[in-house]
């Protein structure tokens, strides 16, 4: 049995890539440093993929708008649960305008406190870069 796939024309279709952080110890991207602020605090960097990390593609989330315009990236790591992040830097690798496979990332993640008078405050920052690739190769661009 045959099965056929139509698709509304100017209907959204989720975007799905995968997001790995490369930075390891030299701790730049392959266009130098393009993040907003520097680390803070005591922050270590994987050098090889370890699950549950920022080196794990599965583990961060790339938030874009409607115009697929990175927003946020967030990490569920698994020893600190969710790092709220925040974007950085878009490398529009092919010059298309939308965030897209192959384009860089330069995004950040950080872990917060709360001080004695209940007063949230960011104690480590972590900068990362990364190529989009697509979670599943049979779709490279869609859900």
């Amino acid at each position: 049995m045959a099965y056929e796939e139509a698709f509304v024309a100017n209907e959204y279709v989720a975007a799905c890539y995968g997001l790995a952080c490369s930075v390891g110890s030299g701790n730049s991207g392959d266009k130098g440093n393009k993040w907003k602020y520097d680390e803070k605090g005591s922050v270590f960097h994987e050098h090889d993929f370890v699950s549950g990390t920022c080196t794990d593609a599965s583990a961060n989330r790339v938030i874009t708008n409607d115009g697929s315009v990175v927003k946020s990236v967030g990490e569920y790591n698994k020893d600190q649960g969710w790092l709220d992040g925040g974007f950085d830097y878009w490398d529009n690798r092919n010059n298309n305008g939308i965030v897209d496979t192959k384009d860089g990332i330069y995004w950040h993640t950080e872990s917060k406190k709360t001080n004695y008078w209940g007063q949230s405050f960011v104690d480590r920052r972590w900068n990362h870069y990364g190529i989009l690739a697509p979670l599943d190769s049979s779709r490279p661009n869609h859900s």
